[in-house]
């Protein structure tokens, strides 16, 4: 009996050893982080009482070599999450809120052949938003994303009319000659070129997604729900990129981005473009990780504008967003 329980202990501890040891799977599929870029917002719905909010998210190894896995609830920490009301004194107007995270999902562009409009406002209002031309330089980041051979992307301006600079190709010599090329004169029709991109992706296979740059409201609005109509479709993605101070235009793109599953960034200073460009071109070409996050103030919010300001931790690297603005009618 003593040998038989001797036996059976040491059966044991080889077992314990082996769960633990360094080739288990629960440590194989471990996430180790090094770095996160937060690629931009994604369905902001917050009330008085408070609500959620999704974050798109990149998260890469000790290499810089980006991570496709899901990152999971359990290894998202909230650190900060302070509400400001825009207008007022920060110092008396910072709230604390409780932060949850819901829900993390995982996009894996990274095995899909890629078909990606560049689709850049050249309206005459540049001058006055951009006019040491950034959006120039921080649109070409997007191509420096790596793609694989087969992956394609056209360049299009667009004021009155559309102007396609490039056709699909996977040259960056010849999508940086185009990028260079976008002007500054006229009026915004965006809805109109949009349609036109999406008339130019449906007959393509893979996957589909324009990325749009415009800093104004859009004379052709009526067009707004076509273009999302016909995105979703066609299984087309679209990432806006709002520039400026125009709030209507502001909630339009995010319209747009939310209805077809992109990604929605608003700036005010061009200096910024080249990130978010880059983030863009890593969802689209890569993927990304959305994670939801709940929101509740310690007491329901009066009508206004809101920054909220959230910090955390993804499997120990920290991250941050900052001004993701809401508002409470």
């Amino acid at each position: 009996m003593k040998s038989f329980l001797k036996v059976l202990s040491f059966f044991i501890v080889l077992g314990v050893m082996i769960g633990c040891g360094p080739d288990s799977d629960s440590n194989k599929n471990k996430l180790k982080v090094s770095k996160v870029d937060v690629l931009g917002t994604k369905n902001i719905n917050m009330q008085k009482e408070g609500g959620t909010l999704e974050l798109s998210l990149a998260t890469y190894d000790d290499k810089d070599k980006f991570i496709t896995q899901k990152v999971d609830a359990d290894d998202i920490k909230i650190t900060k999450a302070i509400i400001t009301r825009v207008g007022r004194a920060r110092a008396l107007n910072e709230i604390v809120v409780e932060t949850r995270v819901q829900s993390s999902l995982f996009t894996n562009n990274s095995k899909k052949i890629k078909n990606i409009v560049i689709d850049i406002d050249s309206t005459g209002s540049m001058e006055d938003n951009d006019p040491y031309e950034k959006r120039k330089d921080a649109a070409k980041k997007l191509l420096d994303i790596p793609r694989k051979s087969n992956d394609r992307i056209l360049i299009a301006e667009f004021d009155r009319s559309t102007n396609i600079l490039a056709d699909f190709t996977n040259d960056n010599a010849i999508l940086k000659s185009a990028i260079d090329q976008v002007s500054s004169s006229g009026v915004t029709y965006m809805n109109n070129s949009l349609l036109e991109a999406e008339d130019l992706l449906i007959q393509r296979d893979g996957t589909k997604d324009i990325v749009v740059l415009t800093d104004g409201e859009t004379f052709d609005a009526y067009y707004h729900d076509e273009v999302i109509q016909k995105a979703k479709a066609n299984d087309i993605t679209i990432y806006t990129i709002a520039l400026g101070d125009d709030f209507e235009s502001t909630q339009n793109l995010k319209e747009l981005s939310d209805e077809t599953g992109g990604i929605f960034a608003r700036i005010k200073d061009p200096e910024g473009l080249k990130k978010i460009y880059k983030n863009f071109g890593t969802a689209a070409i890569q993927g990304y990780s959305t994670v939801k996050f709940k929101i509740i103030p310690p007491n329901n919010l009066p009508a206004g504008t809101y920054h909220l300001n959230l910090e955390g931790t993804i499997a120990g690297a920290p991250f941050k967003e900052e001004n993701i603005e809401f508002t409470i009618q």
